[in-house]
């Protein structure tokens, strides 16, 4: 793990965070944002749901989605634990989780706007 790239990243997360409103994809910024006007969302889905979407945007076999799958999760996993200490995938850590596979993408948009909204 690149420590030096971690703490670039941290700075930049701060930095925008500090001038305005965004929206941090990832770089555990959950973790690195703390402050009460935060709203930490973590969207997931069930395995299988994110195989055949690798299968149908990628143009992907089976085999070869699930093998990316699991990669993906095994370096996001390793990434966010080594800078956190904490547990990858612990909803607790989260203000509001959402199953995308339950939900269209409009209405993941609608749940988090009034979710922001309220916060």
């Amino acid at each position: 793990m690149n420590d030096v790239l971690f703490g670039i990243q941290r700075e930049i997360i701060l930095s925008l965070s500090d001038r305005e409103d965004c929206v941090i994809v990832g770089r555990c910024a959950n973790h690195i944002l703390t402050g009460d006007d935060t709203l930490h969302i973590f969207i997931y889905a069930p395995f299988e749901t994110r195989v055949k979407t690798i299968m149908e945007r990628l143009d992907r076999e089976e085999k070869s989605a699930r093998k990316l799958v699991k990669r993906m999760d095994k370096e996001r996993r390793a990434y966010y634990e080594f800078f956190t200490d904490q547990k990858w995938m612990d909803m607790g850590q989260y203000d509001l989780c959402i199953d995308s596979s339950k939900f269209s993408q409009d209405a993941i948009i609608q749940i988090i706007k009034e979710a922001a909204a309220k916060k």
